[in-house]
């Protein structure tokens, strides 16, 4: 019985900065080879999420910027998306406003993968991080005045980093007066801060793998494995579900299986044990 297997990545199968271990590596191989469909879902845009699974020797499918877009590998194909209209931004910017940070877009594939930023609205601090963050993401962050001049009519993901409490107040108002979704998860790279995930109403890990499933003319049964909130919503279009023992408690109450640390490579025993239970 072939599945498909739907895996976060930072924290599931790395240590967030590290590549995907060759032992998680070959063992994906070996369930790609056996028919089972595997999708990589991750709120990194797509320049750099490629880098920690450029190298895995089979198809697979890559959803990035928390499922806004789902990308064929290898051909790179986008084969689905849903976008931010730019209209959105005004109202958006008006529930920031009041708070001591701003936020980025994310323009997508299609625009290169630029990050663009106002630069004036951050501290000397922040922007020495948001330098880091463009080291690692393999892509140019754009300094703006106005988001504008970004040209876009649509976008993924707006990114904002701050503290867990404005977050969730900013969620809070967001999703009262946007048809925007918004996660908020710890920052993997700065793990004092937090990161909030806005995008279109409706779109996160969960429905892009409702939406891959609904195409496909067989329906088979789902594993999904993850580590933080954002991969919650996964666990509604699962047959069984696994959590990382790192991941926050709620994440761990909900799941099925909860899996030992991706530094103990505990994503194998746990997919191995989700597959014998589906028979």
């Amino acid at each position: 019985m072939a599945f498909i297997i739907a895996l976060d990545i930072d924290g599931t199968l790395t240590t967030h900065e590290g590549p995907i271990p060759d032992p998680v590596s070959q063992f994906l191989k070996k369930l790609a080879d056996e028919g089972h469909d595997i999708l990589f879902l991750t709120g990194r845009p797509f320049s750099f999420a490629f880098p920690v699974v450029q190298n895995l020797n089979f198809s697979f499918h890559l959803g990035v910027q928390n499922g806004s877009t789902l990308v064929d590998i290898p051909s790179k194909k986008i084969i689905q998306k849903k976008y931010i209209p730019a209209i959105n931004l005004p109202l958006f910017e008006s529930i920031i406003l009041p708070y001591p940070f701003d936020f980025l877009v994310e323009g997508g594939m299609e625009a290169g993968d630029k990050t663009f930023f106002r630069k004036e609205r951050y501290s000397d601090e922040d922007l020495k991080y948001l330098a880091y963050r463009e080291k690692i993401a393999g892509a140019p962050f754009i300094p703006v005045t106005n988001f504008a001049e970004a040209n876009l009519t649509s976008f993924p993901l707006i990114k904002i980093f701050g503290p867990e409490d404005d977050l969730r107040a900013i969620e809070k108002e967001i999703t009262k007066r946007v048809p925007l979704s918004v996660t908020v998860i710890k920052d993997p790279f700065r793990t004092e801060k937090y990161i909030a995930l806005v995008t279109q109403q409706d779109v996160n890990k969960g429905t892009v793998i409702r939406d891959y499933k609904e195409s496909l003319a067989l329906k088979p049964k789902v594993i999904v494995a993850g580590d933080d909130i954002n991969d919650l919503p996964m666990y509604t279009y699962s047959d069984i579900s696994i959590a990382m023992e790192t991941g926050p408690q709620l994440l761990i109450d909900k799941a099925q299986i909860v899996a030992k640390k991706a530094a103990d490579l505990g994503i194998i025993d746990a997919l191995n044990q989700a597959m014998r239970d589906l028979g």
